[in-house]
């Protein structure tokens, strides 16, 4: 198993590389939470630039992909279940 993090000693390679190199495994797990960091500071500077997030829209994750992701209503069924 290849644990990658950006940023250290070994270099970016492709799964295909990793593949090649006999690894089965490869985790990244920082990765997107780096990507999301920097995309959360690059919105709050856009907000407070411009004043609105009005424009970022077509950046951001609908409210239905969201709770498609996150499997809402299953919660929701979950919550009725234990009202009744």
């Amino acid at each position: 198993m290849a644990n990658m993090t950006e940023f250290e000693k070994t270099p970016c390679i492709s799964i295909d590389e990793f593949k090649e190199l006999g690894y089965k495994i490869v985790i990244l797990p920082v990765s997107a939470l780096r990507v999301a960091n920097k995309a959360t500071k690059e919105a709050f500077e856009f907000i407070k630039m411009f004043g609105s997030q009005k424009d970022l829209l077509d950046k951001m994750q609908t409210r239905q992909e969201l709770y498609k992701l996150i499997k809402y209503s299953d919660y929701e069924a979950f919550d009725k279940s234990l009202k009744e």
